[in-house]
């Protein structure tokens, strides 16, 4: 919960609350409509301006060959010692889960 803080006088408050920065000088009110536009380009990605032209060139698709080139040979696993295998059981089976 907010509380008072001790020390400060209406004074004090004041010159904190005209020390703070004007965030209207900064950041403009923006209309519904200001805002609907923003969304539609930024979020819904829908540019409300455009010709046709760009609508067109949104739907071409652009493919490049892919050329796989594999230098890496398979891995190959090998078979452990069943001993490593039982001290790893004996190590988990030690554990408080």
């Amino acid at each position: 919960m907010p509380s008072a803080i001790d020390g400060l006088d209406d004074d004090d408050h004041k010159s904190i609350y005209d020390s703070t920065f004007d965030l209207t000088s900064v950041f403009s009110v923006k209309s519904a409509n200001e805002l609907k536009t923003m969304l539609d380009e930024h979020y819904y990605v829908n540019d409300s301006g455009s010709s046709s032209e760009s609508n067109s060139a949104e739907n071409v698709v652009v493919e490049s060959p892919v050329e796989r080139v594999s230098n890496t040979q398979p891995v190959v696993e090998t078979k452990k010692d069943d001993s490593e295998d039982e001290v790893l059981k004996e190590l988990l089976e030690g554990l408080d889960v």
